[in-house]
């Protein structure tokens, strides 16, 4: 058999792990080597503690999260679960996405980390993206992509520039559509200038190192006063603190790295024939007023989010929200405007009202990731809550 081993290409397959995956092998080898510890300074018992290792060891061995190529298939899959020897044991979610579905791949690359958005049409028809994230494994990511590389068109003619080559071109009735609440069905004003907030754009990489540093001395703080006096109460408010410090600092670093003395006005204008667009979205820190023919794409990316249903007590219902904005043009591209920063959808309506071509996919991306942070908090709340009573 020719079946050859590479890392992570197994002859016909690619696959990738996840961050997840990647980190579990940290753990793993922690543990173990505090089994061999314990082993050699023959202090090893297998009560409640020893157990609980060997048992984390045993599930974490078992899980798996991957992004796999079958190119003999032509089968594109997420597997999430638990597997014993290519087996499924549990599976949390399996997501299957034929290669001919897929309408575009790309990545970005984040020191070393790796960031996979894919464009697929579902079954009837529905446009769907998905996100994968991975550690490394460059390789893999390079071949995942050639695969799907197509610099042109089926009738072997490159799209010209501007002409709206997305399959997810926006319209009034699209975006009023999905968009209800901002836009009264299409017959809202459409509004001529957007303010910006500085201190909700994305944080610069050559500026996480003071954010970071701020939260790391915040955390081992909490540590150390979780272990010196015993008191969940104290430890749990340091660590909401240690949480709220990330925001905080990130928002006082942004707010200065973001500001332009030369260029003081944060806005966005539209009018019929150009754009002004802000320093404060370059790179190189200069104001752009961009035509209409000079234009690349503009790209949007919007997600549901879910919120309580005030009719019905106890249910939920979807809402569409946009996430972010980009403008490529030929005189730059900008950052990704969050919607945090900008009011995102009157943005992007007033920009289909002034007849600009706007792109929109669907993502993976959370609308509000902090949902799942207050959430861990909350159980690790009430999982103090029950140590506390039981001890």
């Amino acid at each position: 058999m020719d079946a050859v081993f590479q890392e992570g290409v197994l002859s016909d397959k690619i696959i990738l792990k996840s961050i997840f995956e990647t980190i579990k092998w940290i753990v793993i080898w922690l543990s173990v080597a505090s089994l061999a510890l314990d082993v050699l300074n023959q202090t090893l018992m297998f009560d409640g503690g020893g157990l609980l290792d060997v048992a984390l060891i045993l599930i974490l061995l078992l899980f798996q999260h991957r992004l796999q190529l079958s190119e003999n298939s032509g089968l594109l899959e997420e597997k999430l679960g638990f597997y014993f020897l290519g087996k499924s044991i549990l599976k949390i979610r399996h997501l299957e996405i034929k290669e001919i579905s897929v309408e575009s791949i790309s990545t970005r690359q984040n020191r070393s980390f790796s960031e996979i958005d894919i464009h697929y049409v579902a079954d009837k028809e529905k446009q769907c993206s998905y996100t994968f994230r991975c550690f490394m494994q460059l390789k893999q990511v390079s071949s995942l992509i050639s695969q799907f590389s197509k610099e042109k068109s089926d009738d072997g003619i490159e799209p010209e520039r501007g002409q709206g080559t997305s399959p997810h071109i926006l319209t009034i009735d699209k975006f009023s559509s999905l968009f209800p609440q901002n836009t009264i069905f299409g017959n809202a004003e459409a509004k001529k200038r957007f303010s910006i907030s500085l201190y909700a754009l994305p944080l610069p990489e050559s500026k996480r190192r003071p954010v970071y540093f701020t939260v790391l001395c915040l955390a081992l703080l909490t540590g150390y006063i979780a272990y010196s006096t015993q008191d969940w109460k104290m430890s749990m408010a340091f660590m909401v603190l240690t949480y709220l410090s990330y925001w905080a600092v990130r928002a006082l670093v942004c707010s200065n790295y973001y500001v332009i003395p030369t260029s003081p006005i944060d806005e966005i204008t539209i009018d019929d024939r150009e754009l002004h667009l802000p320093a404060s979205l370059f790179t190189d820190k200069k104001p752009r007023t961009v035509n209409k023919q000079d234009i690349i794409s503009i790209d949007s990316i919007w997600n549901y989010n879910l919120k309580a249903n005030d009719e019905l007590i106890g249910s939920t219902m979807k809402r569409s929200h946009l996430i972010s904005v980009a403008f490529n043009t030929s005189k730059g591209n900008t950052i990704e405007i969050p919607h945090w920063s900008v009011d995102s959808e009157g943005l992007v309506f007033s920009l289909l009202k002034h007849h600009y071509t706007v792109s929109l996919n669907k993502t993976t991306k959370m609308v509000y990731p902090f949902k799942v942070h207050v959430s861990v908090f909350l159980l690790l709340f009430i999982s103090m809550l029950i140590f506390e009573s039981l001890w």
